[in-house]
């Protein structure tokens, strides 16, 4: 399942909510898988918010937004591996971005295009290693609206 580029474009920026009352955690040493349902303001689309650290390196840490289940809108990674976009006008072959990056939704590509975070200014994260400032800016940039607590697990 692909979207256009507006369609997309216009889900992210859709108003978003929480569908249950929830506390957000965010694992601080060991692995964890986290998935909540979100919903439009106006009840006509549903959206999954999902975020995790994963691997042997306690360090990677990716949020993500998908609309209809399998699109991803947008994917924070916090590290990892770099990153290297596919070859077009824009992003010359062989060009890698390293360090924190986000994924956003490109039509013919899906979430195979990132970019460093200085370069989307609408996700201004003055700490990259402050969990709980990373978490509720991405829910910002992502149109969420209410954030739920957020507790950190050491």
């Amino acid at each position: 399942m692909s979207l256009g580029q507006a369609d997309a474009d216009l889900l992210l920026k859709t108003p978003k909510l929480f569908e249950n009352e929830v506390v957000l955690e965010i694992p601080q040493t060991k692995n964890g898988h986290y998935e909540y349902n979100l919903i439009s303001k106006n009840k006509r689309e549903k959206f999954v918010f999902n975020y995790g650290r994963y691997g042997r390196d306690s360090l990677k840490l990716k949020y993500q937004t998908r609309a209809r289940e399998v699109i991803i809108l947008a994917r924070l990674d916090i590290s990892g591996r770099p990153h290297r976009n596919p070859p077009t006008e824009d992003f010359p072959a062989g060009e890698y971005i390293i360090g924190p990056h986000i994924h956003l939704y490109r039509e013919g590509y899906d979430d195979k295009f990132a970019f460093p975070l200085e370069q989307v200014p609408e996700l201004s994260i003055k700490d990259i290693n402050d969990g709980v400032e990373v978490l509720e800016t991405f829910l910002y940039y992502c149109s969420v609206e209410k954030i739920p607590d957020i507790q950190v697990l050491l």
